[in-house]
């Protein structure tokens, strides 16, 4: 099911060529983004997964039903968001045990590869597994792709604003009914880790157990927002009587968004804002 299809007037499939494409692969959803070499958003498009197939057959079906999956770019990245990776200091890290960081997720020892990405700004290295028939498929379609992980993204974009602030911070992204909490004391990463949840009680009670887990107090804590959330939900509304600093974050980013994207609030696409920015 097609939950976003935001498609700027006057551009269509013959104009790809010198664009650039943006693929998120995440836990229930796969979206993408295409900018053109002005940097303006062209087209965002974002998919439920079918529960009623499995992912790599749904996937299948996407790749050659979608047109503009099918057309060529001058420059394709593909940002995986799964859960199964770890973080480990750069001067900790061995290349030759990367399979160990993960040995404690019994889902990645369905994964043959493990992928290594480098975290600028934090003196970290990202590893990480995909499902490898997800993996295999993305490859066919996308062959000169880069890859990297949402996470790695993120944190590079969080970098500059995270040694903008005076003291402990959490920043979240909404999507999927997953949260992804992060935790940072001005630059340092102190906590990373995605929750799922079903209610405005259990969205809560995430923020509040990170707020116990890292020290701090959250009246006095400010929380950054991402992601599909908008200030009259239910989930805003009891946020704020525990935490009121709260502010909706968008990356920093050179990327112009059109007529279409700018009718929805920009923060709901940090996460692809992000990818392309800084893959």
């Amino acid at each position: 099911m097609i939950k976003f299809d935001l498609v700027e007037d006057r551009f269509s499939v013959n104009d790809t060529l010198s664009c650039k494409l943006s693929i998120l692969v995440g836990v229930d959803s796969f979206a993408y983004m295409v900018v053109d070499d002005h940097n303006h958003i062209k087209v965002i498009r974002e998919y439920d997964f079918d529960k009623r197939l499995h992912r790599h057959r749904w996937l299948d079906q996407t790749l050659n039903a979608d047109k503009w999956l099918q057309a060529g770019y001058s420059h394709t990245r593909i940002a995986i968001d799964d859960s199964r990776m770890a973080l480990s200091p750069k001067r900790l890290f061995r290349e030759e045990e990367k399979r160990s960081y993960l040995a404690h997720l019994s889902s990645a020892a369905a994964a043959p590869e493990v992928d290594v990405e480098e975290v600028d700004g934090f003196g970290a290295v990202l590893v990480y597994s995909v499902l490898p028939e997800i993996k295999q498929r993305l490859e066919q379609a996308f062959p000169e792709a880069e890859w990297t992980h949402l996470n790695a993204c993120l944190l590079k974009a969080l970098n500059q604003h995270g040694q903008n602030q005076p003291g402990f911070h959490l920043w979240v992204l909404v999507k999927d009914k997953q949260l992804k909490i992060m935790a940072f004391d001005r630059g340092a990463l102190h906590f990373i880790n995605s929750f799922p949840f079903y209610s405005a009680h259990d969205f809560l009670y995430y923020i509040m157990l990170v707020c116990q887990q890292v020290g701090v107090k959250p009246k006095d804590t400010p929380l950054y927002l991402a992601g599909r959330l908008m200030a009259d939900s239910e989930i805003y509304r009891r946020l704020e009587r525990y935490m009121p600093k709260l502010h909706f974050w968008v990356p920093p980013t050179s990327l112009v968004p059109g007529d279409k994207v700018k009718a929805l609030p920009s923060y709901f696409f940090a996460d692809l804002l992000a990818t392309r920015q800084f893959g």
